[in-house]
């Protein structure tokens, strides 16, 4: 079975619909920001996933 990326499903931002830049890897947890609102999600934080 092969990964995939926990945003492969969704590349908009939950709250404002923008688009949402590469996944970047923080102090603790890999994220992705709003390039719109610049609202931060964790890679599996439930609402980016379809």
């Amino acid at each position: 079975m092969a990964e995939t990326s926990p945003t492969a499903g969704r590349r908009s931002c939950p709250d404002c619909g923008g688009p949402l830049g590469e996944p970047v890897s923080g102090d603790v947890h890999c994220y992705v920001e709003c390039v719109a609102c610049g609202r931060r999600y964790e890679l599996d934080d439930p609402r980016l996933v379809l």
